[in-house]
């Protein structure tokens, strides 16, 4: 109603509610008719199950795959099992928008990455930019364009000059914003913005184990097949280093990822939270060694989560998941592998019902 009643330069930003960019606003503003709920609500939800088709899509370009494969649409299809991005689709909220738009731009740099023509870079560039006004946490996808497509042999070149510029005039309305508000959130929202956190490394790496542990799983027998006894020892020694670095790990409860709520369930869990939180860097390690992408959408979202004042899950549930399967390329031989794509699905479903599991029994609340 704020966008409905207010032209974008007359707003009261005081009355914005919302942390993100707002670009689902803008355009449901002048999509749908006004007061119309259903309207509304339908809209969010076409577009929420536009993203699996489009998941679906992505896939096969970057697979190569022309024929249609159950196992691919298996794996696109388990983003309807995030309960974040059930909850946004169901009520019309703002986030499955940057879903939508982030799934385009992939579709555009993939077929850039496989033709290298040049009709698909501006394309790429406009969507990897939109997606960053449905939400700021997707500035890590203008990131990872930017440098895919800069000449890094040739940096003082024009060609990255006009790439530079490109990229400026896409982004710079957001500055409209920013200035509007006095910060890189909202009014209402600057509150979530906190001085550096030290202790929200253990939690973000505690939550990112969450989405690398399935591939890790299927895979394990290979992996332990090649740790001998000197690795052992090494990651054991920095393991306790680890957990003795973080071991005055303040108990929120409020936040933090799944496995951050062992602590609250019982203290003596938190050996058991250190040693997955030290596996998610392991994994994460793993997957971003010769893959520039996955390195800056993790170091990125630990530097988010060390300045905010909660670290929420729900920003990671599907984002993280569809990052990994998308501009991950460790598995990538093993993404229309039937077995896997059940593997897959079967620990995501079991993920969601003990989720629900514990709201009901610990929270005494529903989770859709």
């Amino acid at each position: 109603m704020l966008f409905k009643n207010s032209s974008l330069f007359e707003l009261d930003w005081t009355k914005y509610e919302s942390t993100s960019l707002p670009l689902h606003y803008l355009i449901t503003k002048f999509l749908i008719p006004e007061n119309n709920i259903f309207v509304f609500k339908l809209y969010t939800f076409i577009l929420s199950l536009l993203c699996v088709p489009l998941f679906y899509i992505t896939l096969k370009i970057k697979l190569n795959i022309k024929k249609i494969d159950f196992s691919v649409l298996l794996i696109s299809s388990i983003i309807l099992l995030s309960s974040p991005f059930r909850t946004d689709g169901y009520f019309g909220l703002e986030e499955n928008i940057g879903f939508f738009i982030l799934f385009i731009c992939l579709i555009f740099y993939f077929l850039h990455l496989k033709t290298k023509e040049k009709k698909y870079i501006i394309p790429t560039i406009f969507f990897s930019c939109l997606v960053f006004y449905t939400r700021q946490t997707y500035a890590f996808v203008s990131i990872i364009t930017f440098f895919y497509f800069l000449d890094k042999n040739n940096l003082i070149s024009f060609k990255n000059l006009k790439i530079s510029f490109i990229y400026f005039i896409f982004l710079a309305p957001s500055l409209f914003f920013f200035f509007s508000w006095g910060s890189v959130l909202p009014v209402d929202a600057s509150f979530r913005l906190v001085g550096f956190q030290f202790y929200s490394i253990p939690y973000s790496f505690g939550m990112f184990i969450i989405f690398t542990l399935p591939f890790y799983l299927y895979n394990f027998t290979y992996y332990l097949k090649h740790l001998n006894l000197k690795i052992f020892f090494f990651l054991t020694l920095l393991f306790i280093v680890y957990a003795f670095t973080f071991w005055a790990l303040p108990i929120n409860n409020f936040g933090g990822g799944p496995l951050a709520k062992l602590l609250l369930i019982d203290i003596n869990f938190k050996i058991i939270f250190f040693l997955f939180s030290f596996l998610g860097i392991l994994t994460i390690y793993d997957l971003s060694r010769k893959n520039l992408k996955i390195l800056i959408f993790a170091v990125f979202f630990v530097f988010i989560y060390m300045f905010a004042d909660k670290a929420f899950y729900s920003y990671l549930d599907p984002l993280m998941y569809i990052i990994i399967i998308l501009l991950g390329d460790k598995f990538i031989k093993q993404l229309n592998n039937k077995n896997f794509s059940l593997f897959l699905f079967s620990y995501f479903f079991i993920l969601h019902f003990s989720w629900i599991y514990y709201f009901h029994f610990y929270l005494d609340g529903v989770i859709r």
